[in-house]
């Protein structure tokens, strides 16, 4: 699934871009190898987590391993979404359900002044640049 507004980044001081790629296809075990509770909220260009990346692909399984490491479960991006807004923006409510049981907080607001809960799939693909 096309998600625009993930980017597999540059090798940045942000962190290198092999990471956020292995969250949003889902590799954990490859991802366990590279990833620590010091790089675990690196972010993209655009701002976003590995948290971010897991979400836009439904990957609960990198959702939890990133969270054991401590990371920023209200993390917001460039454009104010949080992992949430992703979760319920592409209907993937289990993991949004799975999330909030975890202490997310789904009364953020983007920069589109929407909760995750107010968007809908189609705000989310016409703000993905």
């Amino acid at each position: 699934t096309d998600r625009s507004d993930a980017t597999d980044g540059t090798m940045t001081s942000r962190g290198p871009a092999s990471q956020f790629k292995l969250a949003r296809y889902g590799k954990v075990k490859e991802l366990e190898k590279v990833i620590t509770k010091d790089n675990v909220d690196n972010r993209d260009d655009n701002g976003n987590t590995c948290l971010h990346h897991a979400c836009m692909q439904n990957k609960k399984r990198i959702a939890k391993l990133v969270l054991r490491l401590g990371a920023d479960i209200n993390a917001q991006n460039h454009k104010g979404n949080t992992c949430l807004h992703y979760c319920f923006g592409y209907n993937y409510t289990e993991l949004g359900e799975y999330l909030i049981s975890k202490g997310a907080d789904e009364s953020i607001r983007n920069h589109l002044n929407a909760t995750c809960r107010e968007v809908s799939s189609s705000s989310m693909m016409s703000s993905r640049k």
